[in-house]
């Protein structure tokens, strides 16, 4: 990898880091209008939300390469841990959920009632619905170069989905401790829950196909 790709992907994951760091703060300490547009998520509560969960997520791994990237402009050296490159993928997958649902459900909802389709891409929303997750993507298509993905990857790319509909499903749907603010009930009808979480696994699985055949396109171009 070259030096100026290096300090380029640095410069990338730096910026990550920095505004999912900037965005969680604002979120706990002042509120956010992800979900819940006009109310006050304060405090862990804000971290009900799958977006900012997954943007957390690729925060961690921005963070995870950067140090590495830095270490490697330093030394001299090339080798990213293929650890760090699965965790980085991981963390595309969840982010690209986050994006298709806000431009294919949430944005087109929001355009229905009146309120504009780029309602929720506007102020930090754009931050958390589209720059975090395009870029993590992006970075991890054309930014890792040495390891080819198979098909065990993208399932370890459903596990950030995985856990977080189990607590969802127990805390909204069998407890109401939190109230279905993802609709996953369609308004209280339970028996749909689960082909609900069926649609959204296979979409995700199939974004993370996408995602890593994409990647495996690019590093097999030589």
């Amino acid at each position: 990898m070259k030096t100026a790709r290096k300090i380029l992907l640095t410069i990338i994951h730096l910026s990550i880091f920095i505004v999912t760091v900037i965005m969680t703060l604002r979120g706990v300490i002042i509120g956010a209008a992800e979900g819940q547009l006009g109310e006050n998520m304060i405090n862990l509560g804000f971290f009900k939300a799958f977006t900012v969960d997954s943007n957390d997520i690729a925060g961690i791994a921005s963070l995870i390469l950067t140090i590495i990237l830095i270490i490697n402009l330093i030394t001299k050296k090339e080798e990213i841990p293929y650890w760090a490159v699965l965790f980085h993928y991981v963390s595309a997958v969840s982010v690209a959920l986050t994006f298709i649902t806000t431009a294919t459900f949430l944005a087109p909802t929001q355009a229905a009632l009146g309120n504009g389709y780029f309602l929720y891409f506007s102020k930090d929303m754009f931050f958390l619905h589209f720059s975090t997750p395009v870029l993590s993507i992006l970075t991890f298509i054309f930014g890792e170069d040495k390891f080819e993905f198979k098909i065990k990857e993208n399932l370890l790319g459903l596990i950030p989905l995985f856990l977080y509909s189990i607590v969802y499903v127990t805390c909204a749907v069998i407890l109401h401790t939190w109230t279905d603010f993802y609709g996953f009930t369609f308004g209280g009808h339970n028996a749909v829950v689960v082909p609900v979480l069926i649609i959204i696994y296979a979409v995700t699985f199939l974004m993370g196909f996408g995602i890593y055949k994409a990647h495996n396109k690019y590093i097999s171009r030589g």
